[in-house]
């Protein structure tokens, strides 16, 4: 028998305050992310990745040492198509797998003639081609142009309402069961003033208020998105408590008096200059002994996978200036913002919460 049986329990940790409860969204995941899959082995076939690790097994950095690709989309790249069985890491180098070797190579049993058909107007692949094939900017504040699709619109600092509904109604569909996985995980009973930076529908600062009735939060976002949450979280009965400050987070000051700063699927979004940046402003907004509470996707700390963290990599390459990060990543980041005690902890199948104090 497959899929739930009505009227049976399902999977799931209620809420306070939820009103019902969900079955885990895995599949839907698999489903999605799987579209960057097969882009990745067209891109890898076509630039030659795996005939340069036929020659010799390389890092990430040695490999875009030796070819001037994008040593941030590479890594995003290589992390993909290990957690797919096409390449091993063993000694901190990448190589092929005995698959790869046979199948992704010149020779009898090659797919390269299939693998150039279908690569013939693939919009994903000829995106991560370009972006793989590109140099990143210099500059931590991202330019609009610079930072992908859907990076454009926060690089630029506006965003009109028709975009800002269809993008609060994607981020909120892949984050609604997320955040209330965040809010079940997560103690932040002490926590009574949250600034939710790049907060977009709400759904996380709605879950954690729900769970935390002495919890306030502030969802900063831009103008128009900040409109679209908030009808949000009126439906949600809860803008007695969750207000929101619409601003330009890389150009504007963030609102102070909070103790506590939560980036939710928001550092995945930017190269690491940018990163560091945000967290400086991290760092700045919030109180003394107050925490930054970073939630995200991680890769494995050897960046060969698991396959649903290293696929949401190759699409923020494609979709913004972005890759998903390692919590020995994420660490080093809140330590140079000058943040304490990091640590980490699974919310859920997927994400981890990271956080950080400042001293």
């Amino acid at each position: 028998m497959t899929g739930p049986v009505v009227g049976a329990p399902v999977v799931g940790a209620p809420v306070a305050g939820a009103t019902a409860w969900r079955v885990d969204d895995g599949p839907v995941w698999t489903a999605f992310l799987s579209s960057q899959w097969l882009p990745a082995v067209l891109v890898a076939d076509e630039v030659g990745l795996f005939a340069a690790l036929a020659e010799a097994p390389a890092s990430g950095p040695e490999l875009a040492g030796r070819t001037g690709w994008n040593p941030r989309v590479l890594r995003s790249l290589l992390a993909l198509l290990a957690s797919l069985g096409l390449l091993t890491r063993r000694g901190g180098r990448f190589q092929l797998s005995a698959t790869a070797a046979v199948h992704l190579v010149d020779g009898p049993f090659g797919w390269g003639g299939l693998l150039a058909m279908h690569r013939r107007g693939d919009p994903v692949a000829g995106r991560l081609r370009d972006v793989l094939l590109a140099p990143d900017p210099d500059e931590a504040v991202p330019s609009p142009g610079d930072a992908g699709m859907l990076g454009d619109d926060w690089a630029a600092g506006a965003m009109d309402r028709r975009r800002a509904d269809r993008v609060v109604a994607y981020m909120h569909a892949h984050s609604a069961a997320a955040a209330d996985d965040l809010a079940a995980a997560a103690d932040l009973s002490a926590t009574r003033r949250l600034l939710d930076v790049g907060g977009c529908s709400g759904c996380f600062s709605v879950a954690l208020a729900r769970a935390n009735p002495g919890l306030r939060a502030t969802v900063v976002d831009l103008p128009a998105v900040c409109a679209a949450a908030g009808e949000r979280i009126g439906a949600a009965g809860l803008a007695d408590r969750v207000g929101t400050v619409a601003l330009d987070m890389f150009r504007h000051p963030w609102p102070a008096g909070h103790d506590a700063v939560l980036l939710s699927n928001v550092l995945h979004d930017w190269r690491p200059a940018t990163c560091a940046e945000l967290l400086r402003r991290a760092f700045d907004a919030v109180e003394p002994g107050g925490t930054v509470l970073v939630h995200e996707m991680l890769l494995d700390d050897d960046l060969a996978g698991p396959r649903e963290a290293a696929a949401f990599g190759v699409l923020m390459a494609v979709g913004t200036q972005g890759q998903q990060l390692s919590f020995a990543e994420l660490s080093g980041l809140l330590q140079g913002a000058g943040f304490t005690a990091v640590s980490c902890q699974e919310t859920g199948a997927r994400y981890s919460l990271v956080r950080a104090v400042r001293p």
